[in-house]
């Protein structure tokens, strides 16, 4: 509609006009300016998890734990010095500590799994508005 309003046209003369030249290759691209902070996730957290045990009910009660966690957007089972390479994407640093806290608080008396550490990234580059859609845990759900 702002470009239809910048040209003085109405909206949907102005569509077709972008769709025919979008059609013929003179435009190659159409983009959104999407306002990260009103979708309400802004904070990317990769964070390295360490299983203290290496059974196999160790790694399905983190996978149940972690299966409950919104702002979990990938779980990554990799052969490092840790078990897993998580993604976040929280409000703030605020909400990834509340996740933190309720994971380690959790587990900690049976002994399931330490945090190894935890790097904040900011997206940079051309991409950098783009969100990541709900998690997908090999085995667990997709939502």
């Amino acid at each position: 509609m702002e470009l239809a309003e910048r040209v003085n046209s109405s909206p949907s003369p102005c569509l077709m006009r972008v769709k025919k030249l979008h059609a013929k290759a003179i435009s190659c691209a159409i983009r959104a300016q999407i306002d990260i902070a009103k979708l309400g996730r802004t904070l990317t957290v990769f964070t390295e998890i360490t299983l203290k045990n290496h059974r196999q009910i160790d790694f399905a009660c983190f996978l149940a734990a972690i299966d409950k966690v919104d702002a979990a957007v990938e779980c990554h089972r990799v052969s490092a010095r840790y078990d897993y390479l998580m993604k976040f994407v929280a409000a703030g640093i605020g909400e990834y500590q509340e996740i933190m806290e309720r994971l380690s608080d959790g587990y900690r008396h049976r002994q399931v799994f330490q945090l190894r550490g935890a790097e904040v990234s900011h997206r940079q580059g051309a991409h950098a508005a783009a969100q990541p859609v709900p998690l997908v845990v090999s085995g667990g759900r997709t939502g």
